[in-house]
């Protein structure tokens, strides 16, 4: 579900309809993600642009799912990384506060996790640097500038992920 909720904030605003968001309609909705998935590895095959932007979210999933030792499941670190990457973009003026809200609403309406209770940010820190998405040790997001517009963003400073981080620990 968080894959296809991706595919709605990247390119097909529909994927972001709650009529959608229920077994009856699960068909339509996989149908939907696939085709967005389709058209941008058709348009990049080898990854040179924008078949990044599948990415979104995912430098800190896999982080998460890392420093957790896989207790998070691929589609609740997936998530909660649209809920990071969302909120360091607004952290650093690419999109306004409305994208937040609309990821944070999406989220609890399918049950996916909001915060990292127990999850030390700079652990979380330190394993987005073993991904591949980082290159040559720099660091490299895939952000929103707004909903459908995604941006790869290099250099994020660390202050700014850790503050992101912090800031979604709730207790």
């Amino acid at each position: 579900m968080a894959e296809a909720i991706k595919h709605g904030f990247l390119a097909d605003a529909e994927l972001l309809n709650p009529d959608l968001h229920t077994p009856e309609k699960a068909q339509d909705l996989v149908t939907r993600a696939i085709q967005v998935k389709i058209n941008v590895v058709e348009e990049d095959p080898y990854e040179y642009g924008i078949r990044a932007y599948l990415n979104l979210g995912h430098t800190f999933a896999h982080a998460i799912e890392q420093v957790t030792h896989y207790e998070w499941l691929h589609g609740e670190a997936v998530g909660f990384g649209l809920l990071a990457a969302a909120k360091l973009s607004h952290r650093l003026g690419m999109c306004d506060a409305e994208v937040v809200e609309t990821i944070e609403t999406i989220l609890a309406e399918i049950s996916l996790p909001q915060s990292i209770n127990g999850i030390d940010a700079n652990a979380i820190y330190e394993a987005m640097k073993t991904d591949k998405k980082w290159k040559n040790g720099r660091s490299r997001f895939v952000l929103l500038r707004g909903m459908q517009q995604p941006e790869i963003v290099h250099d994020v400073p660390k202050d700014d992920v850790i503050a992101v981080l912090e800031g979604l620990k709730k207790g």
